[in-house]
């Protein structure tokens, strides 16, 4: 299976999930400091993101939360829209922006049902599952090779999820949405290298947060409370340090090879927890931690193996087919 499809995706938190774009690098052998230093600040306001969701959670509708953190983001984008000109807007592929709109809109919804639910490290540790996800999707619908060695290693961290999950007849709705939230950033994903080959990460981002803001809006208003003027400011700040998080998540992934960074991706689950316990009480049982562990052990060996293929690729001699 290639590196561009297999690797360990950028980071995707339901701030602007599917949006983070890996631009292009210099070679190997960058600045993996440096990206590291972004990442965890990005990771960090993330998780403070996610704070703010399960604390707004507690007092509103999720979905009204997730449509007011679309609008925010909205506003953010149109000022930089407006001064680069419109033109940043033409795109050669309007419906598969429709189809990448509708599938972000589910994945907000159901982030953000799971976090005001279940503690936020139990749906960090779930989030995990991506990669093994989008590697099934590459042997599915891009029809990849994926040999002995990372068919193993997805089996094994689906054994974690199973573990976490713990799925059964009742199990909870929450639950099911940290799951399929992880399943449909797999799809997002897939749809998003799609549309990086044409399109630049500005045009992505205002389409995917402008349809975010119209799918959104219907039952967003089915189940409205109007906020006070101190949850407003709440959205508000969620809205604007989403965007800031993008910025610092495109600098990490400018600087670094994701499946050097992969490792550090892996302390949102020591933030999200530290988080969820002196902030909400939040206590993970023993399952959850346990299945963590498989899973985050699965997905580093998965990046290990994407790099270790993509360098042996780099290094293959390459042979002249010109006579």
């Amino acid at each position: 299976m290639s590196n561009s499809h297999g690797s360990i995706p950028p980071p995707m938190t339901e701030e602007f999930p599917s949006t983070v774009i890996k631009p292009d690098r210099p070679p190997e052998g960058q600045d993996t400091l440096r990206g590291a230093t972004w990442l965890l600040i990005g990771i960090s306001i993330g998780v403070f993101n996610w704070s703010i969701v399960k604390l707004l959670g507690q007092q509103m509708p999720s979905i009204e939360i997730a449509w007011f953190r679309s609008m925010f983001g909205l506003l953010v984008i149109i000022p930089f829209v407006m001064r680069t000109g419109f033109g940043i807007l033409r795109t050669k592929r309007p419906k598969l922006h429709l189809v990448r709109g509708i599938n972000s809109s589910i994945i907000l919804a159901m982030a953000y049902y799971a976090l005001t639910n279940l503690p936020i490290a139990q749906v960090t540790s779930i989030s995990f599952s991506r990669p093994l996800f989008l590697l099934v999707l590459a042997v599915v619908i891009l029809h990849e090779k994926v040999h002995l060695h990372r068919t193993l290693a997805t089996l094994f961290g689906f054994v974690g999820v199973l573990i976490i999950v713990r799925p059964s007849i009742d199990m909870e709705p929450a639950m099911m949405a940290a799951l399929g939230n992880a399943m449909l950033m797999a799809v997002g994903i897939v749809i998003l290298k799609i549309l990086a080959k044409d399109d630049r990460t500005e045009t992505m981002i205002f389409y995917v947060t402008a349809y975010q803001s119209l799918f959104l809006a219907i039952p967003a208003f089915i189940y409205w409370q109007t906020p006070t003027w101190e949850q407003l400011a709440l959205l508000a700040c969620l809205g604007i340090s989403g965007t800031v998080m993008q910025s610092f998540m495109v600098r990490a992934y400018r600087a670094a090879e994701a499946s050097a960074l992969a490792p550090f991706d892996y302390t949102r689950l020591i933030f999200a927890s530290l988080v969820g316990y002196f902030a909400f009480g939040e206590v993970v049982d023993n399952y959850t931690w346990f299945g963590a562990a498989l899973l985050i052990c699965a997905t580093l060996y998965i990046a290990h193996r994407e790099r270790k293929i993509s360098q042996e690729a780099a290094r293959a001699p390459r042979i002249d087919s010109a006579e």
